[in-house]
């Protein structure tokens, strides 16, 4: 990723905020948020613990970005 913004002329990445979004551009698929927001909307507990439904509960948060 380095050579490829060397080769580019463009600046380096200085903040966490830029290299996140440049790796989310680079290695997921454009539907992944969406996605993602459809799993914590269809999320039901079912055959899960309270444990692991609240830590895919909380996963989901963190890939929808949601706080």
């Amino acid at each position: 990723m380095c050579v490829k913004q060397v080769r580019n002329h463009k600046d380096k990445i200085r903040t966490w905020e830029k290299m996140k979004n440049n790796l989310k551009a680079g290695f997921l698929p454009t539907s992944y948020v969406q996605d993602s927001y459809s799993q914590l909307h269809n999320l039901t507990q079912v055959n899960m613990s309270v444990d692991e439904y609240a830590r895919e509960f909380e996963k989901l948060l963190i890939e929808c970005d949601i706080q």
